[in-house]
């Protein structure tokens, strides 16, 4: 036998020992039971009906690893963002990259696009005053990692490209205050109140200002102080000025200060810990109230921050049961800061209730609408195009659920579900070899997923070989007990 011969006949029997193969193809089940098996298949595929839909935020983090897989493969994504790169030779490609690996906290590699993206730039920054968010970026950037010379430069660059950058007139009052600088910190505070009366930094670098006894305060604050406060909280910071400030000739404005940003500090505690929310989900008056709050500060810019209004709206629409509200307002939450996961959880949580619903064309929709969302953001998520394959294949539209497989395939190469999506689609068709081959390419990256071991209890069901189809059935409810499809295919056959 020549080594070639032997190499291939090796190759053979090595493939003749996958850990899930079938043993034979032909199949003696009736027509009836074959139906049977290929409908419990694609039921495997959707989130379980069993599951209780609850919006608690402490119930939510428990649930969600059930829903869907971890997030997407970091290494596929920027892969696909290099190779969007090499096609559009443009700053603004090179910027979001840039953000991208800012938000992994990887700032070496944003650094780097940042450079890349002023490169492209320097020839029209001074033309085009939206570019001051490049400086900007750059400054938070700096800030993040502690670098506070650079940030401070990067800040000031911004804010003379663009007078209005938020992010400048957030925060260079700050670095002026500390730099001893008080003039012009009070010139870019005098001008946030101008244009927005209830701009919370404001007050706060006017308190931090009074305290360092940088200036005198003038009847002019005290009046925007006093015309905008509108109740009087018990909190701490309030305590605290009565407390420490009581005999100092400043007391008034400070104490007013203090109040005001104690009415806003009651909604940035309900804001920063929804459990708040949670806790007046029954009351209607105080839902409308915090309602009404949340809208007027989106529309006068009242907090730096957007993405925490709307996603508290979206908690509001929740309990008021306006799901589509809901969804449009996480959305806009996930626009504004894409890397928040709360948010993107419940958007994906409302596709599958759609999808447990079997309102098929809502789930669609949704979906559509977060990939959408996602390519915009250049944050491309290969489990949404799994739940959406899912959808159409409940749908019985093949062809659909086929391509959105490929995509997510396409996106992550280690995306288990969408090769027993794959799988699943083979199986509708009677090719058991080619789907007990998907179901092998999901074994290989996870070894111990319950799905695997269920899609080839059913193949080989199908195939008429019940000893394997024991084993591996067996074998899937020892690794999701609680599943009930699952025990219900294995008594009908087993018990």
């Amino acid at each position: 036998m020549t080594n070639s011969k032997l190499s291939s006949l090796l190759l053979l029997i090595v493939m003749s020992f996958q850990i899930l193969s079938l043993s034979q193809v032909q199949s003696n089940q009736t027509d009836t039971t074959i139906s049977y098996l290929k409908k419990t298949a694609i039921k495997l595929l959707k989130p379980h009906s069993n599951m209780t839909f609850s919006f608690g935020t402490e119930e939510l983090k428990n649930k969600i690893p059930d829903l869907h897989v971890e997030t997407p493969n970091l290494k596929d994504t920027i892969k696909y963002l290099e190779e969007l790169k090499g096609e559009y030779v443009d700053w603004r490609v090179f910027y979001k990259i840039g953000k991208l690996y800012q938000h992994f906290e990887m700032e070496k590699n944003a650094f780097d696009y940042y450079t890349s993206a002023y490169n492209l730039i320097t020839a029209e920054i001074k033309k085009d005053s939206l570019n001051s968010a490049y400086f900007s970026d750059m400054g938070n950037l700096y800030l993040d990692i502690k670098n506070n010379q650079y940030a401070f430069a990067y800040y000031k660059m911004a804010y003379e490209l663009n007078p209005n950058d938020t992010s400048a007139l957030n925060i260079l009052p700050m670095f002026y205050i500390f730099s001893g600088d008080s003039e012009s910190a009070k010139n870019i505070i005098d001008k946030n109140l101008k244009n927005n009366p209830k701009h919370i930094n404001s007050y706060i670098w006017y308190i931090t200002m009074i305290v360092m006894d940088e200036f005198k305060v003038d009847h002019k604050a005290e009046e925007i102080l006093n015309k905008n406060i509108e109740e009087i909280f018990n909190l701490e910071m309030v305590k605290s000025v009565s407390e420490n400030y009581k005999n100092d000739p400043r007391f008034p404005v400070l104490y007013n200060l203090s109040k005001l940003l104690a009415m806003f500090g009651k909604y940035a505690m309900v804001l920063d810990d929804f459990k708040e929310l949670e806790l007046i989900k029954n009351d209607k008056s105080e839902l409308k109230k915090l309602q009404k709050f949340f809208k007027k500060a989106i529309i006068d810019n009242q907090f730096k921050n957007k993405y925490i209004l709307y996603k508290a709206l979206g908690f509001i629409y929740i309990f008021q049961k306006n799901k589509d509200k809901a969804i449009e307002n996480f959305q806009l939450a996930m626009k504004y800061w894409p890397k928040d996961k709360l948010s993107q959880d419940y958007y994906i949580l409302f596709s599958i209730h759609y999808f447990l619903n079997d309102d098929t064309l809502k789930a669609i929709e949704v979906i559509n609408k977060k990939i959408d969302l996602d390519k915009e953001l250049y944050l491309l998520n290969p489990d949404d195009y799994v739940l959406k394959g899912n959808v159409f294949l409940n749908m019985q539209n093949k062809v659909e659920a086929q391509k959105a497989y490929e995509s997510a395939i396409k996106l992550s190469l280690k995306t288990k579900d969408a090769y027993l999506g794959l799988a699943v689609l083979e199986l509708q068709e009677n090719k058991l070899l080619e789907s007990n081959n998907f179901i092998n390419k999901a074994y290989e990256l996870d070894k111990e997923y319950y799905l695997s071991y269920a899609l080839f209890g059913i193949i080989t069901l199908m195939a008429d070989d019940k000893e394997k189809a024991k084993d591996a059935l067996s074998k899937a409810m020892e690794l999701k007990p609680d599943d009930k499809d699952i025990k219900k295919i294995f008594e009908a056959f087993f018990n």
